[in-house]
């Protein structure tokens, strides 16, 4: 996974040129990325050994979890409660989306990537798999800046990163 994201980093100059890369590629293991350029293309890649699906932003807000998204990806997710979990996530981003409409700033996606009740922190409560939120980052499209709870985004601080050079 870290090869292949220095190397997206390194050599792909927008989403799309990204986005052919991962198609392209074998994969080892099933794995989520999400790509966002300087022009505001934002696309999901869901990728797994077996096959490759792509989502793209139509409304300039688009998120990956730790769990596949994509109907044609979900036979391959071997989660439990990963239909609900996944129905869940896709409702609460939606709802925030819908009710930040002109209002999105960093702050605000920071709250819903800490919060556990209407956001998307995940402890993995009451689940016998321990899995859950593991870090969380956002970005404004075009700023050159990333944030980067290293960690649940619940308990640590989001820490700026600049990107380029």
């Amino acid at each position: 996974m870290n090869v292949v994201t220095r190397w997206v980093l390194d050599t792909c100059s927008d989403t799309p040129s990204a986005v052919d890369y991962l198609q392209r590629i074998p994969h080892h293991e099933g794995i989520s990325y999400l790509l966002a350029d300087k022009e505001g293309c934002i696309a999901r890649v869901e990728a797994a050994p077996e096959r490759v699906e792509v989502a793209f932003s139509r409304d300039g807000m688009l998120a990956a979890i730790n769990l596949f998204q994509s109907p044609g990806m979900a036979q391959l997710e071997c989660a439990p409660g990963r239909e609900h979990l996944v129905h869940r996530h896709r409702q609460r981003i939606a709802a925030w989306y819908d009710d930040h409409q002109g209002r999105v700033d960093l702050a605000a996606a920071q709250r819903l990537c800490r919060d556990h009740g209407i956001g998307l922190c995940d402890h993995g409560a009451g689940r016998s798999e321990p899995f859950g939120t593991i870090y969380s980052w956002v970005a404004e499209l075009g700023s050159g800046e990333l944030y980067v709870a290293d960690g649940r985004p619940c308990q640590n601080e989001y820490r700026r990163i600049v990107l380029g050079g």
